[in-house]
């Protein structure tokens, strides 16, 4: 008696239902960005988080 049932992750999924082991290729919007342009809306989104942060951090010391 072989047990292959122990690797298969879809050994608990009902007959029908699809498969947790294929990927699925749903399209997200950086997947659409060229890698120059996804590099530089990173650096402009880092540097708007860290503005942020900072605010923050000299408003409290401020009040």
């Amino acid at each position: 008696m072989e047990n292959t049932h122990l690797n298969d992750p879809d050994f608990d999924a009902p007959q029908g239902a699809p498969s947790r082991s294929v990927a699925r290729s749903t399209p997200n919007v950086l997947d659409h960005l060229s890698p120059k342009l996804a590099f530089w809306a990173g650096i402009i989104v880092a540097m708007l988080v860290a503005s942020t942060i900072g605010f923050f951090v000299l408003l409290t010391i401020i009040l």
